[in-house]
């Protein structure tokens, strides 16, 4: 090797947002004498924490007694600090120092915990005026940490490199030759096994035919290519198989000179020709489990388990019995006054298509203490909202099993559904200065418990862009991506980079590599799939601005909402228009492919290239993800001056959504025909056609008593 091994070792600073690692977008409320309230706080792997400072704000009832009342702040069960909490300044301020020493890497417990008191005698637990407010959406967090060498093993990928737990975002640099079909297919294949294994961590891609320092790398090409780069950085690689290699990331100085990032690596994936290229890079993307040790290995076979439609990461089907251990819930004893939630998390077909009087059953198995009041109750929440309850209404306590609750299917919602149990257990007795016995409050909800879904069939109503940020619908049908074309409108670097991401997204969503996704580069081939289109707004052909509610061109035809009514659907007013448009704006936009009945065509789109490839970024964002719905989207990048003020950093998006569109339905039909999903889907039609019925029934039932009357009449009269 002509490079430096090894690289000096130096310490890196972060302070971001605590909401940038943690969900926690509003205030934490805690209450009655104890409450508490956990979070977890993600050390990547990679890092060697020196120190580690949390800065949050918190305000506390004025009604409270200082001298009984605290909050305590914990890490992974140590205390760390203790606020009193005082009635006569309740605006507080904190700084809580995390030792590195106890941070592991992985998930963090910090743990927030009150003790509160109005009164040095008897005290009502729960009286309104026990609580104090954490203001975590405010809070800052900093560390200070060293990158830890990298070891140059192929067992490194999982885990290690591919770290999901990486903070705030993980961000690697593609290297590629020439942007062909065959090139682009490989590197989304890679991309999206390397943000599969980011989890949900936001993965932000880049691409180009160089390194780029301070970052991991991955190498993807043809035997030659890949040999020739690698002989200008001195190694010697002879490819005569598909195979996977791992190096420290050889890095350029000022003076020509290489370097050795020991920090970082460069990822190869190589093989003679693109379908050895494509297995090395399936094999990458499936590397889950810390094997092999080597830095290199050959790839001789792949093979895949059988998949099937809308399969993937916590999806549910229907027709089937999920015991809640399958759900990833492990059995729980609830205790106390003020016991902490419990959740599942499953996932749903944005597809489904629910019928009216479809319940899903949820079937408990659970036990609880004896000396309860019989208004304690075992509350089932979906997606946060109340549906249903279980009584513990037996003083003597008891095991029940097979305690069936069914929960409407409407008001499941597409993608992530979180089902909550959250008990509320009552002591017998407690009377003003008695004893509170809480020793009995127990409830164990055990994972034998389980919840089905009726059968329901696969039919919906496009287009609808808040379904591709759930799961990538309807690019996820099939789980691998199959029957999916990712078209380049130009074969360039703006193009491919905002198409990784877009793979990235839509992988991290889906929870499953997209292993059967194709990528095209002729914009003007009649694909028969479902499209996904990616290109400046003047390189895409004119039939797909046919069914695109906003057509662009020289003269541009554009809808503005008139006003809007009652069923939030706006009445569009159109413009025709020769008019410009911010180079920065980013255009989203789905609608019926122009080539076959039933399939979708999303067009991601902008005025220039970098306007192009900050959309690609854009879209991994929540906001800009939350704020997608209809058929046509606008992203306009601006500055928040209040994050700005609060974080120092206030680059943010507004996201303009419409619906100007024509619909189209798509599916699998499943059980139901046509004729039962439009009845279906407008309840008015039943009625319509009852009184149909009726009135053919009634005009019928006439003509048969009028012949019959005179027939009889004719009979009396010929006697």
């Amino acid at each position: 090797m002509s490079f430096m091994l090894g690289s000096v070792a130096r310490s890196d600073e972060l302070t971001l947002p605590l909401y940038k690692i943690a969900p926690i977008f509003k205030a934490v409320n805690l209450s009655c004498i104890s409450g508490e309230f956990n979070l977890e706080i993600p050390v990547p792997k990679r890092w060697t924490i020196k120190r580690a400072v949390l800065r949050f704000g918190y305000i506390n009832s004025s009604a409270l007694l200082k001298q009984n009342s605290q909050l305590v702040v914990s890490l992974n069960g140590n205390p760390l600090a203790q606020l009193k909490l005082d009635p006569l300044a309740p605006n507080g301020y904190a700084e809580v120092e995390l030792p590195g020493a106890m941070l592991a890497s992985g998930y963090n417990t910090l743990n927030f915990r009150v003790n509160q008191h109005y009164t040095l005698n008897c005290e009502t637990p729960c009286a309104p005026e026990l609580w104090t407010t954490l203001k975590l959406e405010d809070a800052l967090i900093s560390f200070e940490y060293e990158l830890d060498p990298v070891p140059l093993k192929l067992s490194a990928l999982a885990g290690l490199i591919f770290d999901p737990v990486t903070i705030p975002e993980a961000h690697l640099h593609l290297i590629t030759d020439k942007l062909t079909e065959d090139a682009m297919t490989s590197a989304g294949v890679v991309a999206s096994g390397a943000a599969e294994r980011f989890d949900y961590r936001k993965t932000v891609f880049s691409l180009s035919n160089q390194v780029q320092a301070g970052v991991d790398n991955i190498l993807v090409g043809e035997k030659n290519f890949v040999e020739g780069f690698l002989k200008t950085i001195g190694v010697n690689m002879h490819v005569e198989k598909p195979m996977l290699k791992v190096l420290h990331l050889p890095v350029k100085q000022d003076d020509g000179s290489l370097v050795s990032d020991d920090r970082h690596v460069l990822l190869v994936v190589t093989g003679r020709d693109a379908d050895e290229i494509k297995l090395a890079a399936e094999t990458m993307s499936i590397m889950s489990i810390p094997f092999p040790d080597g830095d290199e290995m050959e790839v001789s076979e792949f093979v895949l388990p059988e998949i099937s439609l809308y399969e993937g990461k916590q999806m549910l089907v229907t027709d089937e019995n999920y015991p809640f251990k399958k759900l990833d819930y492990a059995s729980h004893t609830f205790n106390g006054l003020n016991p902490s939630p419990e959740n599942i998390i499953f996932r749903l077909p944005p597809d489904f298509f629910i019928k009216p009087n479809q319940n899903a059953t949820i079937s408990l198995d659970f036990s609880y203490g004896a000396g309860m009041k019989t208004d304690s109750v075992l509350n089932i929440l979906l997606n946060g909202q109340f549906v249903s309850t279980a009584r513990l209404d037996n003083q003597n306590g008891g095991v029940i099993t097979g305690y069936r609750v069914g929960i409407p299917t409407f008001l499941f919602k597409p993608g992530t559904n979180v089902l909550t149990f959250h008990p509320q257990m009552t002591p017998l007795y407690g009377e003003k200065c008695h004893f509170l016995q809480t020793g009995n409050l127990q409830l164990t909800l055990f994972d034998s418990s389980h919840l089905e879904f009726p059968p329901m069939p696969h039919r919906i109503e496009l287009p609808r862009l808040d379904l591709l940020p759930l799961n990538g619908f309807p690019y996820t049908r099939w789980p691998d991506g199959y029957e999916t074309e990712i078209i380049l409108s130009e074969a360039n670097q703006a193009n491919a980079t905002a198409a990784l991401n877009i793979i990235s997204m839509i992988t991290q969503k889906n929870g499953y590599p997209l292993f059967g996704i194709k990528v095209g580069i002729d914009p003007t081939e009649k694909w028969d799939k479902e499209i996904i289109l990616v290109g400046k707004m003047d390189t895409v052909p004119a039939e797909y601005y046919e069914n695109a509610p906003l057509k662009l061109g020289k003269t541009s035809k554009v809808p503005y909402p008139l006003y809007q009514d009652w069923d939030a659907q706006a009445s569009m007013s159109w413009s025709r228009q020769t008019s410009n448009l911010n180079s920065d704006k980013g255009i989203v936009m789905q609608f019926a492919s122009p080539f076959k009945a039933g399939r979708t065509a999303t067009l991601f789109t902008a005025y220039s290239d970098e306007g192009i490839e900050r959309l690609g970024r854009a879209i991994l964002e929540p906001e800009v993800q939350n704020g997608m719905k209809g058929d046509l989207v606008f992203v306009d990048y601006i500055v928040d001056k209040f994050k700005q003020i609060k974080f120092g950093d206030g680059a943010g998006f507004k996201v303009t959504s419409l619906r100007a569109g024509t619909s189209f339905v798509t599916g699998e039909g499943g059980e139901i025909s046509a004729f039962n999903y439009y009845l279906s889907s407008n309840p008015w039609l039943y009625w319509l056609l009852l009184i149909a019925v009726l009135l053919a029934i009634s005009a019928i039932t006439y003509v048969i008593l009028r012949r019959l009357r005179k027939k009889r009449l004719t009979h009396n009269a010929s006697e």
